[in-house]
């Protein structure tokens, strides 16, 4: 039969600390939180569409 316990070359390559840096945490994400992030889209959807309608209706 095969061998019980399979490893990978890209595992046997590098060292542990290569693995932990490259996990990535998903709540901050460039010092802000991914709620914060939503609310600024939301804002900023907001605004493009504000703006958009007064260039409609204003010129």
């Amino acid at each position: 039969g095969g061998p019980l316990k399979s490893r990978s070359m890209t595992k046997d390559s590098y060292t542990p600390d290569v693995f932990q840096k490259g996990i990535i945490d998903p709540r901050p994400w460039h010092g802000r939180t991914i709620n914060e992030l939503g609310r600024w889209c939301e804002k900023h959807f907001l605004d493009l569409n504000m703006t958009k309608a007064m260039k409609e209706k204003y010129g």
